[in-house]
């Protein structure tokens, strides 16, 4: 957890996001090293600006400390990638966030699909979201989507009636669920998925 605590603080750091913090670890070996630098290092290294400088050297460890407390009280796990549990799809894309805080029991081998689209759905649109969502969780697919409003839920409903899961991917933090009508659902995902 000791090397993992660094990878945490580094995602409090405004400024700081998945190609910056590559970057420290490739010229620092470690998030806990890059961390302990100095100031003059980071600009030198990475080109921090004196914004994100001051925004890491406003971060104490009590700060670190609330983080992980705060992440354990929304009762998630923090998966780094480092992590051999970091979904493998997610991985490899361009700009892979370094850290994923995750609430649930998902299974990020099964095969899945993304099903995302606008807030107003028509009653149509809406009715078709939720019959393939559940379709394809009924042939064991896990349905993607960001809980938005809309298709998004829709997906997620019908994710749900299927017998397979789904994973709500939650811009905003694991416990910022958006729109708040959506907390309940939020709920069944983590029961059914993450």
């Amino acid at each position: 957890m000791h090397e993992k605590r660094y990878w945490i603080a580094w995602n409090l750091v405004r400024g700081v996001g998945p190609k910056r913090f590559a970057a420290l670890l490739a010229h620092f070996g470690g998030a806990e090293a890059a961390w302990h630098a100095s100031p003059k290092h980071w600009r030198n290294v990475v080109g921090f600006s004196e914004a994100v400088s001051k925004s890491r050297l406003e971060i104490t460890e009590a700060d670190i400390d609330l983080a992980i407390l705060h992440a354990e009280a929304a009762g998630a796990v923090v998966v780094t990638l480092a992590d051999p549990d970091y979904p493998s799809l997610l991985r490899y894309i361009y700009d892979a966030p370094p850290v994923l805080y995750v609430s649930g029991q998902p299974n990020f081998m099964e095969p899945s699909i993304a099903v995302v689209g606008t807030r107003t759905p028509s009653p149509l649109g809406r009715n078709i979201a939720r019959r393939l969502a559940a379709e394809l969780s009924e042939h064991g697919i896990t349905v993607v989507s960001g809980l938005a409003r809309g298709i998004d839920t829709a997906a997620h409903q019908g994710a749900l009636s299927g017998k397979g899961q789904t994973i709500a991917v939650l811009g905003a933090g694991i416990d910022v669920v958006y729109p708040a009508e959506n907390w309940q659902l939020s709920a069944k995902i983590t029961e059914h998925g993450a």
